[in-house]
């Protein structure tokens, strides 16, 4: 039994053994019982109980479903400064032209679409020192996660 089966299972059991606790069973999901009308203690006791499965559902669920990709781990390794920019030529009445290398852009194509567009995006990193750094460009940002994920630094 894997690390996740493991915690999934342990979630479970805890699951049931709240379930057995409130007497409930796996078709039965107690609704607030808002109705009541005087009865307004039983409703609120009612509603809580609903909310407190609902949260367990969602921590049951949670637990229970793969680890999902970190947001960021397509950006370069980097030792010191990391930096994204966009469209930094803006700031100084600049073309893509005027302020940007086409040798940092990831493709030829990425060049032309971002002269075409005036967007640009730049991700520039130190990988081991301050002094030297890796520089890359392009249209989208996509353009620029595609091309590091494809193993290009």
């Amino acid at each position: 039994m894997t690390g996740f089966d493991s915690k999934r299972q342990a979630a479970m059991d805890k699951l049931v053994e709240i379930q057995e606790e409130l007497g409930m069973y796996d078709d039965q999901k107690p609704e607030p019982r808002l109705d009541q009308g005087p009865d307004y203690e039983r409703g609120f006791v009612d509603g809580m109980m609903y909310q407190t499965q609902s949260s367990v559902d969602k921590a049951v669920n949670r637990m229970t479903q793969p680890e999902q990709e970190p947001m960021f781990n397509w950006l370069p390794k980097h030792k010191c400064g990391l930096h994204l920019n966009h469209n930094e030529h803006r700031n100084y009445y600049q073309t893509v032209e005027e302020c940007y290398d086409p040798e940092d852009f990831v493709s030829e194509d990425e060049w032309l679409k971002a002269i075409k567009e005036d967007s640009v995006w730049v991700l520039q990193w130190y990988p081991n020192t301050p002094i030297g750094f890796a520089r890359v460009a392009a249209s989208t940002l996509e353009a620029i996660q595609q091309w590091l994920k494809e193993g290009n630094t």
